[in-house]
């Protein structure tokens, strides 16, 4: 979990964008990787094999 948060909501904020990006919130910039399992109890669900879905800037790519 400190992994995922420091990639995203705490790399948001010493970037200095972290009031548009970084956590899911209303009004936030959306960039989603939707995995099979979960990246919390196993790391290594977060690979390309694994990626069901990817959404960038609130719309579905993949």
């Amino acid at each position: 979990m400190d992994t995922l948060v420091a990639a995203t909501s705490n790399g948001a904020k010493v970037l200095g964008v972290g009031d548009i990006t970084g956590s899911l919130q209303a009004g936030k910039a959306a960039d989603i990787l939707v995995v099979a399992g979960n990246p919390l109890e196993n790391i290594h669900e977060l690979t390309v094999d694994t990626i069901t879905m990817v959404m960038k800037d609130g719309s579905i790519i993949r």
